[in-house]
């Protein structure tokens, strides 16, 4: 729950036990990515980024709203997908973190967002839901929302 450990291996590079804060497989996909973005710009002379920029870039990076732990007893997450990808990887992640549990959600959508396949994702880890309105103009009304 406090973040992720990976090592990485690609082209000649080699970075063992990278820590990120962040949680999902996808956060390390991401991080991977990111680290061969900055080891290409190093080589390439111009900047002057070491491993242990690298290292200390990963470890210091948060997300706040993004599969964010406010609490632990009882687990209190925090996540603001808002498109049916971000819910997507919301469900992974709780499926991979919390393999037998169901969720609790509380959950509001904007009417400008895709809310059905959003629903879908997040069904398939919630026992049950409370559907609230955000403070936006754009807020799909709760009785939308049910069903």
């Amino acid at each position: 729950m406090d973040g992720q450990v990976f090592s990485l291996d690609c082209h000649g590079l080699h970075f063992p036990e990278l820590h990120i804060g962040l949680l999902g497989r996808h956060q390390v996909l991401n991080a991977a990515t990111a680290v061969l973005a900055a080891a290409v710009l190093a080589q390439s002379g111009e900047w002057a980024i070491g491993a242990e920029h690298i290292r200390a870039g990963l470890e210091a990076t948060r997300w706040a709203g993004r599969m964010e732990v406010l609490c632990r007893d009882p687990f209190v997450i925090l996540d603001g997908a808002h498109n049916p990808q971000g819910a997507q990887q919301l469900r992974r992640t709780f499926e991979d973190l919390f393999p037998a549990a169901r969720a609790v959600l509380v959950c509001g959508i904007l009417r400008t967002k895709q809310a059905g396949a959003m629903i879908r994702e997040f069904a398939a880890i919630a026992s049950e839901a409370i559907v609230t309105k955000p403070e936006s103009d754009k807020a799909s009304p709760c009785d939308e929302l049910r069903g």
